[in-house]
């Protein structure tokens, strides 16, 4: 399994974002249920958030950013960076290993 963590940037006001944004949740919600992301938030300030995530491949995580909201609404811009976990909690153990 591959790691990534995503950084979501608006490039919008977030007054104009925030419609959209418990849409955004339930995409997230479906990839959190799937196992897909470990967790995610809004980053503070209120200019994007961050997602934890793991996958088989970059693809897949690709796939989930082109089907956020945030992107086929035109507001945000994706950042990926894959890393390989190493410190981590114990409650962690399944969640990191490859």
């Amino acid at each position: 399994m591959r790691h990534f963590m995503i950084l979501v940037n608006y490039t919008a006001p977030f007054s104009e974002i925030e419609h959209i944004v418990p849409e955004h949740r339930n995409h997230l919600q479906r990839a959190v249920d799937a196992g897909v992301i470990l967790f995610s938030g809004p980053r503070i300030p209120r200019t994007g958030g961050i997602v934890i995530a793991r996958a088989e491949s970059e693809t897949t995580i690709q796939d989930l950013i082109d089907k956020d909201p945030y992107k086929l609404a035109g507001v945000a811009e994706y950042q990926v960076v894959e890393f390989k976990p190493g410190r981590h909690q114990p409650f962690l153990d399944d969640w990191t290993q490859s």
